[in-house]
């Protein structure tokens, strides 16, 4: 029952978000920044993560939700724990407006749409361009699904072979 008003406070959010835009596509080689947002799984290999990350040249700030746990797992991404929850398992308020300040010409969305915790931060992050698993909530400009058993670090070296492909 919860999840049900969960999904609606969401997409009251999502339809009153004044970022809102058009649909615009960019090329690998026009992003600068990106994040990334991941949730908590036991097959996450952060050491292949970082290496991709590094392979990237880009600067990139990974959202790590493990909403979950009480405590951090790693201090160099961005973590959200039980203490950023609502009642409903949205972003607190705090959560946001640390979200909002920052700005993107990439966010990667990795997480199932059932994760609606992800899937507000994905509103949240200001961005140029948004990519992701599906267009669910209406915030996803490039949707590249993965299979059930994936790796992660395969799959965004995926996405980036698909923006690799995009010219203007």
């Amino acid at each position: 029952m919860l999840e049900f008003f969960a999904k609606l406070k969401l997409n009251s959010i999502i339809d009153k978000n004044p970022t809102k835009k058009t649909k615009r596509f960019l090329s690998w080689n026009d992003i600068s920044s990106m994040a990334i947002i991941i949730e908590s799984n036991k097959n996450l290999n952060k050491n292949n993560l970082d290496e991709f990350i590094e392979k990237t040249g880009k600067f990139v700030e990974v959202f790590y939700v493990e909403t979950n746990n009480k405590q951090a797992t790693f201090g160099d991404w961005n973590c959200f724990t039980k203490k950023d929850l609502t009642f409903l398992k949205l972003p607190k308020s705090e959560t946001i407006l640390s979200l909002k300040t920052k700005q993107f010409d990439l966010v990667i969305n990795t997480c199932n749409d059932s994760n609606l915790f992800a899937a507000a931060l994905n509103n949240y992050l200001t961005s140029t361009f948004k990519c992701g698993l599906s267009n669910a909530y209406n915030d996803t400009d490039l949707i590249i699904s993965k299979q059930e058993s994936y790796d992660l670090p395969l799959y965004l070296t995926d996405i980036s072979n698909y923006l690799k492909m995009i010219k203007y």
